[in-house]
């Protein structure tokens, strides 16, 4: 009975100081057991009548409502936070840079090899030179002097082999001539065309064949020369190139045609000719077309020169 009364006093203690309710249930349950137990024992020996005592006013008890078991706070999921994803800083695409266009390299400017200095030729006086032909020194050659006489100098030294008939070119830099190729005791005759410097060098010889060519006249421009020649049968008049090439006969008729002088312009040439029974002076176009006769007369008409521009 003690144990019994101390463990509702304890219960009641318990309760009375608020504890928790999960404390009281289980001691109020253990001390019942414990209770029961001594009452069994007893049964044998006369309990005593308790003595009226009296009843302690009951306290109040504050009946414990069942306690909730706390649920298991639950932890917050944690919100995942964003971490932003940087935005890719673009990558600056580097500027190509222009490549520099080679510098060409300077083509080196090609050494101009000097042009041999001619041999210079006497200084013509004022007027100009005069070329013509000479045997002062016993053969015929070509010599030239200044318009006033002076400077007489000899070009060609072929003895004994004549030189005739000097024609200056028009820029007077060469001058054209006859020489007798077969002068000698039998006198065949060979005339050929030859060209010189005017200071005698580079003597060139122009035609070539057995019969006679003469009479060199210059194109006004210097590209041409225009001669005669019996190398067909009868003397004709004939055009080459100022370097011997390209020759061309201009007339054909069965009487001679001889000593041609071109116009100033170079579209005619004025020429010599018996086809009418006596010597006449004709013309014709560069080429030998329009061939016309200019003079009419009994006597000899020869030897045309035309006037310059």
């Amino acid at each position: 009975m003690e144990l019994h009364y101390l463990a509702g006093a304890i219960v009641s203690r318990v309760l009375s100081m608020n504890r928790l309710v999960y404390f009281a249930v289980p001691v109020l349950v253990l001390f019942s057991l414990l209770a029961a137990c001594t009452c069994g024992q007893g049964g044998k020996t006369p309990t005593p009548a308790p003595t009226a005592t009296a009843a302690p006013s009951p306290v109040a008890t504050q009946t414990p409502t069942p306690g909730l078991i706390p649920s298991p706070t639950v932890a917050p999921t944690p919100t995942p936070t964003s971490t932003p994803i940087p935005a890719p800083t673009p990558t600056a695409i580097p500027t190509p840079t222009a490549t520099p266009a080679p510098t060409a390299a300077p083509t080196p400017t090609p050494t101009s090899t000097p042009t041999p200095t001619p041999k210079p030729t006497p200084a013509p006086a004022a007027g100009g030179r005069i070329a013509f032909d000479s045997n002062r020194d016993g053969n015929y050659e070509i010599y030239v002097m200044n318009a006033d006489g002076t400077g007489q100098t000899r070009l060609t030294d072929n003895y004994p082999t004549p030189d005739w008939c000097p024609a200056w070119s028009p820029d007077g830099t060469r001058i054209a001539f006859v020489r007798d190729e077969d002068f000698g005791p039998e006198r065949r005759g060979n005339l050929e065309i030859y060209v010189v410097n005017a200071d005698g060098t580079g003597q060139t010889r122009l035609t070539s064949n057995y019969a006679n060519d003469g009479a060199p006249a210059w194109s006004p421009d210097g590209t041409k020369i225009a001669f005669e020649s019996n190398r067909d049968g009868n003397w004709e008049i004939y055009v080459m190139n100022a370097d011997g090439t390209g020759q061309t006969r201009l007339t054909n008729n069965s009487a001679g045609d001889w000593s041609p002088a071109w116009s100033p312009d170079g579209t005619r040439m004025a020429f010599v000719s018996s086809r009418d029974g006596n010597l006449e002076i004709y013309v014709m176009n560069a080429d030998g077309t329009g061939q016309t006769r200019l003079t009419s007369n009994p006597v000899l008409d020869e030897y045309p020169a035309w006037s310059r521009l």
